[in-house]
C-alpha cells in the first residue's frame, strides 16, 4: 500500500535546503488519483527550515508538481527516473526554472534510490 502521508513526510525530511535559496520558497505537490483531502501537500521552505501543509498557505508555488502518488513514489525510490516520469506524461513540473533545473540538488531522493537492484 502507498501512502502519501509516509512520501510527503520523508521528503520534507531529506529536502537540501542549502540548495535552496534562503528566501521562502513554495512547493506545491497535487496527487491528481487522491480524494481532495490528500490532494495537495506545501512544502515551505524558508531559512533552513521545511515546513509541511496540506492546507494552502497562501502563496504562489515556485515549483509545481502534478503527478499520482504511484509515480512520486516510484521517483523517490529511484524506480524511474525524473526525465523518464516526464516524457511519460505521468509528472508535470512547472515553475521557477532555476528551481526546477536543480531540483535534483534540493529534492534528495531515498537513500534506496541508487541501489542496483538484483535480477530475480
Amino acid at each position: 500500500d502507498l501512502s502519501v502521508e509516509l512520501l510527503m513526510w520523508e521528503m520534507r525530511r531529506t529536502i537540501n535546503c542549502t540548495a535552496l535559496p534562503m528566501t521562502r520558497t513554495v512547493l506545491h505537490f497535487e496527487f491528481k488519483d487522491l480524494d481532495k483531502t490528500y490532494k495537495h501537500w506545501w512544502m515551505l521552505a524558508e531559512n533552513s527550515e521545511i515546513d509541511l501543509c496540506v492546507d494552502d498557505p497562501g502563496f504562489d508555488p515556485d515549483v509545481y508538481f502534478l503527478s499520482d502518488l504511484r509515480t512520486m513514489t516510484e521517483l523517490w525510490l529511484g524506480d524511474i527516473s525524473l526525465i523518464d516520469a516526464e516524457k511519460s506524461g505521468k509528472l508535470v513540473i512547472k515553475g521557477c526554472s532555476q528551481l526546477m533545473r536543480n531540483i535534483p540538488e534540493w529534492l534528495m531522493f531515498s537513500g534506496f534510490a541508487n541501489i542496483e537492484r538484483g535480477v530475480a
